[in-house]
């Protein structure tokens, strides 16, 4: 039941995030502040079995890595966003993602590095689109299929990569 509900709070947070986020730099700030107060009371509410200072060091792997692809897509045209840098609610979904793996994504753990590379590869860009609709990104048409190809590479080696990480911080 645990699990439930914070899989429902996650989602909220994501569509919530997705929606109001865009509507200005205030709204997108307070985001990324409840994405990182989402994260640290993961840590000690779900009793997290990492230590505290290896937990928030995959935080920076997941926010570095998050902007790192952000940023790659708007330099190659992939994606159009209202300043030069990726808005902060993108960013913040990189934060709250850390929360599904000390439960959610363990069962992934033992799955073939084939079978985390496809979970990835599909996985990243459905989020990715869902959210470009909601959030009224820009990605131009003649750009949505390298826009794809970019996520699901980034997505293919980000995830197992990820989930090797934190298994290894443990």
């Amino acid at each position: 039941m645990k699990t439930l509900i914070k899989i429902i709070i996650l989602n909220a947070f994501w569509y919530a995030a997705v929606y109001f986020g865009p509507q200005s730099n205030l709204i997108e700030q307070i985001i990324f502040l409840i994405s990182l107060l989402l994260v640290v009371a993961n840590y000690f509410i779900y009793q997290v079995k990492m230590p505290a200072k290896k937990y928030f060091m995959m935080l920076i792997y997941f926010l570095v890595y998050g902007y790192i692809q952000d940023l790659a897509l708007s330099y190659y045209g992939l994606v159009q966003y209202p300043s030069l840098f990726p808005p902060y609610w993108l960013l913040s979904m990189y934060a709250v993602f850390l929360c599904y793996y000390d439960d959610i994504f363990l069962k992934f753990r033992n799955f073939s590095l084939e079978v985390k590379i496809v979970i990835g590869m599909f996985g990243g860009p459905i989020a990715y689109l869902g959210g470009a609709k909601i959030a009224d990104l820009i990605i131009p048409p003649d750009a949505k299929f390298w826009y794809i190809v970019f996520l699901a590479i980034s997505w293919g080696i980000f995830f197992p990569a990820s989930l090797e990480a934190y298994q290894k911080m443990e």
